[in-house]
Formats: C-alpha cells, sequence, structure tokens
C-alpha cells in the first residue's frame, strides 16, 4: 500500500494514487495524510478514516405503534418519514442526538422474530443516564418489561437492561461520576 524510498537526504512516499518527496526530518505520517486528504481519499489509507456513528437501524411490524413508544416512553422525537428498501415505510427518530432509523416490513418480505436474550450479532445499544434510579423507577412506572436490575460494577458504573417493542434490548448506563 504505502511505499517509501531515500535518496539525498529526501524521502519519496508513495500510494497506488499519490506520490510525495519531502526532506527526511518531516513526519511522514502526516505527508501520508495530507496526499489522502487533498485525494479526498482518506479512506485508503493505512488505518480507516475516523469513523463516527451515523445511526441504528430497527425493524419492526408496526413502525407506528413502535415509534409512539420511542416518543413516550424514551423522549424520542419523529423526525421524518421517508420509504425505505422495498417500499416500507421509515420513521426517522433522534433519541438524544442518535438518528434511530425504525423500518417496518416490506410487502414482500417475512422478517424473523427478534430477541431480547443474550445472543451473537448486535446484541443491544446502550443509553447514557445521569440517574439510573429515577430512570428505571419511571420506566418500571411505565410497565416497561426490566430485563436485569440495576447492577453495579467492579468499577462503580451502573448498568440496566429493558426491553423495547419487537425485543430489542436497551441499556441503561450511568459511569462513575
Amino acid at each position: 500500500m504505502w511505499t517509501s524510498s531515500r535518496s539525498s537526504g529526501n524521502l519519496t512516499i508513495e500510494h497506488p494514487c499519490s506520490a510525495a518527496t519531502v526532506p527526511s526530518e518531516i513526519d511522514t505520517s502526516r505527508i501520508k495524510i495530507k496526499i489522502l486528504q487533498h485525494y479526498g481519499m482518506e479512506h485508503l489509507g493505512e488505518r480507516l478514516a475516523m469513523l463516527k456513528m451515523h445511526h441504528i437501524h430497527l425493524r419492526s411490524l408496526d413502525v407506528d405503534s413502535t415509534s409512539e413508544w420511542y416518543v413516550r416512553i424514551l423522549g424520542a422525537t419523529i423526525t421524518g418519514r421517508i420509504q425505505g428498501l422495498g417500499g416500507a415505510e421509515t420513521v426517522r427518530l433522534d433519541l438524544g442526538g442518535l438518528l434511530v432509523n425504525l423500518t417496518g416490513q416490506a410487502e414482500d418480505e417475512t422478517l424473523p422474530g427478534g430477541s431480547s436474550e443474550y445472543h451473537l450479532g448486535l446484541e443491544h445499544f446502550g443509553l447514557l443516564s445521569e440517574n439510573i434510579e429515577i430512570d428505571m423507577a419511571l420506566l418500571e412506572e411505565k410497565d416497561v418489561k426490566i430485563l436485569m436490575p440495576i447492577t453495579t460494577l467492579a468499577n462503580g458504573t451502573k448498568i440496566s437492561y429493558f426491553e423495547a417493542p419487537d425485543h430489542v434490548r436497551i441499556e441503561l448506563v450511568q459511569p462513575v461520576s
């Protein structure tokens, strides 16, 4: 991927899309990044460019009642509705700054049921809580199924799990302050 060669006190850095010759004493990692940025190809470096969470995507048999649950129970805001792949309706939610896409089942699809049990693959997502005791009490008052009561980890962080519609497992996390 990256190659380099030295001659006459200079260093030549080559990548399949570009090359640069610089004095040997220059930090070459910055040069590599600059070359890739110039070509809009940061993703071609030795590792991916900084990735950031964009969204989570949930599937539901009833996007209207499920999206309303996220609004009523977790304080999400519906930000839009679009037609998803296969013609299925997608409701977009803002859940504390996290984009949640909630898509129904397309007419020609038969989706297997979800599971809030421990399993391989994406098992749950976590939400930050400033006071897990109050948040869990509010969830219990709203008859939300609690999967694991508040548990304190060895480092003092408190966690708990509850179930959302379609058997989605959600964790509340209260880090040590």
